[in-house]
């Protein structure tokens, strides 16, 4: 805020020196909180880096099960607000749309818990009181952790998801619909102590339906992963904006998939040994390391890659995984199984067990709406937004602050000046 002043007319003060050391004391809180806010953004951008490689981990995946390239049918996109994969059913032809408003779950962040320790929460009740009318009770006590609250919450209402998240500052939690679509919607009301899932500002995202436009008419469904509209072909929405659709006859071999699935399961291991790493070096709250979610993604990667599959193990085709996670491929191994077995191959990737859909499966329950970085993505949202309003009224009191010192120095430096006047009148001030 600018000020108008007259420094040190009379006492000699450096007035605006002064104001504004005052101001600088009063404003590190803010220079914290924007740390954090800053820290918090990183992480969501993170987020969003991890979430489009396992999108295209899954878009890979499923092409190589098979999954839109049997009887040699494909789908490319030009866009970037969805994706598309042809079942065999599908027919030669270029179909224009665009993504209106993305479906999402019901989801709500309860105050923030000193910790995930039993006790913090006291005792009470939550209600969830579901679109249908139905009604789920949930209680707790002094020896219920919000840990133990999320597995309550779980176990007794499958329409429920549960977690408990660490945002840098407490504990969390966070329920969400387990489905998206504006009929999953839920209201929590409580008795006893509250947790804040009640509170109107804990609500993170408002259940509701996708709209897209396709041939000029809006279309509405519960979820974002789309197999009714276009005959043959299967859309999954990611963002608002256009897209178009070629559906056409599909030539790749089953090695050119192959080679599109490692490299697009190894931008995913890159990315998550890149943040999991210690390497001798403090890792930062900006970063995902020490990350639960992160973790669970590379235990799962790692349990698929080691078990047998069907047709046997990754080595018997000279596929291999690096001590950082990442896949190679031996040629010469692979080749000496498919002159063995032509159509091994097809077999190791396609399949219900196969490694396609197993892997399709996997970067699919990370990724989808309602998965884990769904939810922490959603979450460090809300915080960002927390912050940036506490921001907003720390700068609002300072500026208030700022202006009340000017008027008390103003009003010093008055009343020395009349002090001096009134000296000088009665001849007792001597100058020089």
């Amino acid at each position: 805020m600018s000020q108008i002043s007259f420094s040190g007319l009379a006492s000699g003060l450096d007035t605006n020196a002064i104001v504004r050391k005052l101001v600088e004391l009063e404003r590190r809180p803010v220079l914290d909180l924007q740390k954090r806010r800053s820290a918090l953004e990183q992480k969501q951008r993170l987020i969003t880096s991890l979430t489009g490689k396992l999108e295209a981990l899954s878009t890979s995946a499923n092409k190589a099960a098979g999954k839109g390239t049997a009887a040699g049918m494909k789908a490319a996109v030009d866009g970037t607000s969805m994706t598309a994969s042809a079942t065999p059913s599908a027919k030669s032809g270029i179909h224009e749309l665009e993504v209106l408003g993305l479906a999402q779950p019901h989801r709500v962040a309860s105050d923030r818990f000193s910790s995930d320790s039993a006790g913090v929460m006291g005792q009470g009740q939550l209600r969830f009181t579901f679109a249908d009318g139905s009604e789920t009770l949930v209680s707790f006590d002094d020896t219920h952790s919000p840990s133990d609250l999320a597995a309550s919450i779980e176990s007794l209402d499958s329409r429920l998801r549960a977690t408990v998240i660490d945002d840098g500052a407490g504990a969390r939690l966070v329920v969400s619909s387990a489905s998206t679509g504006a009929s999953s919607g839920f209201i929590v009301s409580s008795t006893g102590d509250s947790s804040g899932l009640e509170h109107g500002d804990a609500v993170v995202s408002t259940a509701r339906d996708a709209e897209l436009r396709y041939q000029g008419i809006v279309v509405r469904r519960p979820g974002n992963d789309i197999g009714d509209l276009i005959p043959g072909v299967d859309l999954r929405l990611k963002s608002t904006g256009h897209a178009t659709i070629e559906v056409s006859p599909d030539t790749e071999s089953p090695r050119e998939r192959l080679d599109d699935l490692v490299n697009a399961y190894n931008e995913v291991a890159k990315f998550v040994q890149g943040q999991l790493s210690h390497a001798g070096t403090q890792r930062g709250p900006e970063t995902l390391f020490g990350d639960p979610g992160l973790r669970s993604l590379q235990r799962d990667l790692g349990r698929l890659l080691t078990s047998a599959l069907p047709s046997g193990s990754l080595t018997d085709f000279g596929l291999s995984l690096a001590r950082d996670g990442t896949l190679s491929i031996d040629d010469a191994r692979l080749s000496e199984k498919l002159r063995a077995d032509p159509e091994a191959l097809s077999t190791l990737l396609g399949g219900a067990g196969g490694l396609g859909k197993q892997l399709a499966e996997v970067a699919d329950r990370f990724a989808r709406s309602t998965g884990i970085l769904s939810v922490q993505k959603d979450t460090i949202a809300k915080n960002v937004s927390d912050i940036t309003k506490q921001i907003e009224r720390i700068e609002t009191r300072i500026e208030t602050s700022e202006a009340r010192h000017y008027q008390r120095f103003a009003k010093l430096e008055q009343s020395i000046a009349m002090l001096e006047a009134q000296l000088a009148s009665t001849g007792l001030l001597w100058t020089g």
